[in-house]
């Protein structure tokens, strides 16, 4: 809808220009994509296999020389193991040994609440998603990206102090940043220098909204956007880039302000720097947090070539090792599939409320303060490839280490695999036994030990 507005806006605004005085001259369409078969392995209990298939076309038309239109759509399905319903199984062996229920929907039915986490494929909007969908408008003074799209600020790997549309995607290397549905505007300043403008809906997940509006006025419910200014300057061998942002959700505001370097001469570096500060308007609580990304990286003349990336993170909204809740993370599946209409859980239940927006950032996957991040990719020959990933919390040791490797066949098909280790004991990638074990309610079932991935993309 947004870029059928842009359109006919511009075709208004100045016609001749952009369509033509014949009306449109509509370029060929091309188009791209691919399809991908997944599959994981996880030694953990209950069902341990899982089997995804992805189909996801792209498609853009040049309206005039100016002004273009994009689209990509993904349709996807997922077997096998779900989160949400391990976690159930844990939640009812906890609720017959502890209760005296000899069966979790039968204790569910006396305290008058309801469960459901069960995958559901009831239409084709569960299936079927309109990833992107927007119009780019080139304007001699600004270039204008209006509709659904990916956006991504930061020079740093994986961790972004100032992107305000942050994803964590380590652990996913398949996966493409989500849509937003936002207008973005890039102003060129001569030749060495630029602005961009921002501004967006909130892109929460759809359950955290639902859950949010639930638990919020209705005079609220509709202020949920992001805003924000990003300028940059190419000094010769540094690229400087100063930000600021607004984000208002409900009755929460955000002001980040931040500072992005990046040189690049034999040896590439990069510093991202920034001030996040939230603002609550229930309670007037404000608090701040700095957060910072250093890093460096370097290509070796080592067969093809060897790429080696290494990264330090601190984030001063994430929990030291003592104050880290590893019971809420393992029970956050179950936070929305329970209903107890408009009362609390019962302390017979160990869940959070889910009229309230969970405590888990749904942001981040990771929810410590100081990191380390090492990345290294070995090009063996132009098909094949071997990748590192290590993460590691410096305060605690524990991390995540992922080995894999990418098969080039024929040009449209790659074939991988690869395996996620949980390394150190006692902390953030692997928690205490006993911060796992609530009464009768033991999560430590649901922490996998390693996970084996294998996938298959073939595109067109």
């Amino acid at each position: 809808m947004l870029p059928l507005l842009l359109l006919a806006l511009t075709a208004r605004a100045d016609s001749e220009t952009l369509l033509g005085p014949d009306g449109p001259s509509w370029k060929a369409f091309s188009g791209r994509g691919y399809l991908e078969v997944r599959g994981s392995w996880t030694d953990a209990d209950g069902t341990h296999w899982q089997l995804s298939e992805r189909l996801r076309p792209s498609g853009s038309v040049a309206v005039s020389d100016r002004l273009s239109l994009h689209g990509t759509v993904e349709a996807s399905v997922l077997q096998g193991r779900h989160a949400p319903d391990e976690a159930r199984a844990v939640l009812e062996q906890g609720v017959i040994d502890g209760s005296g229920f000899d069966s979790l929907d039968r204790a569910l039915e006396v305290v008058g609440c309801t469960l459901d986490t069960e995958r559901r494929y009831d239409s084709v909007g569960d299936v079927v998603t309109l990833d992107r969908l927007h119009a780019d408008l080139n304007l001699p003074a600004v270039d204008l990206r209006l509709g659904r799209q990916a956006v991504s600020w930061g020079s740093a790997r994986v961790f972004n102090p100032t992107d305000v549309f942050a994803e964590y995607i380590l652990a996913e290397p398949w996966r493409e940043r989500a849509g937003v549905d936002a207008l973005r505007a890039l102003v060129p300043i001569g030749e060495r220098a630029s602005i961009t403008a921002v501004g967006g809906f909130d892109d929460l997940p759809l359950e955290i909204r639902q859950a949010r509006d639930e638990a919020l006025p209705d005079e609220w419910q509709a202020l949920a956007w992001k805003g924000g200014l990003r300028g940059t300057l190419l000094t010769g061998p540094v690229d400087v880039s100063m930000l600021a942002f607004h984000h208002r959700s409900g009755q929460l505001h955000r002001d980040l302000v931040g500072l992005d370097l990046r040189g690049d001469t034999e040896l590439g570096w990069w510093v991202e720097a920034a001030w996040d500060g939230s603002l609550s308007t229930t309670d007037a609580s404000f608090k701040g947090d700095p957060k910072l990304a250093v890093g460096v990286d370097y290509s070796f003349d080592l067969l093809q070539s060897l790429y080696v990336s290494a990264q330090l993170i601190y984030d001063g909204s994430g929990a030291s090792p003592a104050a880290m809740d590893h019971l809420a993370r393992s029970s956050s599946n179950l936070s929305y599939g329970l209903d107890c209409g408009d009362g609390e859980p019962p302390s017979l239940l160990p869940l959070p409320d889910p009229g309230i927006v969970t405590p888990i950032d749904p942001y981040r996957a990771t929810f410590g303060r100081a990191y380390a991040l090492l990345i290294a990719r070995q090009t063996v020959t132009n098909e094949w490839t071997v990748d590192l990933t290590t993460l590691v919390n410096l305060e605690d040791g524990t991390g995540l280490i992922f080995p894999s490797t990418t098969v080039n066949v024929g040009g449209h098909l790659a074939l991988s695999g690869g395996v996620q280790v949980l390394a150190g004991k006692d902390g953030e990638f692997q928690p205490p036994e006993e911060a796992l074990i609530d009464g009768s309610f033991d999560y430590n079932p649901l922490v996998p030990r390693w996970t084996a991935l294998t996938w298959a993309r073939f595109s067109f």
